[in-house]
């Protein structure tokens, strides 16, 4: 646990066509943070899968401390429109974060782990 965690809430937030999928605390993505000290903060997580889907004009529902947005889009370029990421609770704190699609979604294993607690380190 490092000391930027402790206490903290968090969403990991993957950006799909048609609205943003929420990554529980059982997920790769999720579980990582977690094990760093964040809260992955309470939704109604699908069981299957410990995911959550939101559509774009419910990103309101997105209050917590920081939010990771997974992308493959240019560094800055969080594939949201800047209007409805101010919609979120993170913005207001200055805690909406960019990491890379490749490692916090699909980069599960050891090495991604690795590669998420430096993204973390980072903060």
């Amino acid at each position: 646990m490092t000391e930027t965690s402790r206490g903290r809430t968090a969403h990991v937030i993957r950006v799909m066509d048609d609205g943003l999928r929420l990554h529980g605390p059982g997920t790769f993505s999720g579980s990582v943070p977690t094990a760093a000290g964040y809260t992955i903060t309470g939704q109604p997580w699908d069981a299957k899968n410990d995911m959550s889907e939101i559509s774009l004009e419910n990103v309101a529902q997105i209050d917590s401390d920081i939010a990771f947005v997974a992308n493959t889009s240019a560094p800055g370029e969080l594939g949201i429109d800047p209007v409805l990421i101010g919609q979120m609770g993170p913005s207001r704190r200055d805690g909406v974060r960019q990491t890379d699609y490749r490692v916090w979604i699909t980069g599960i294993g050891l090495t991604g782990a690795n590669l998420i607690l430096d993204d973390l380190e980072r903060l």
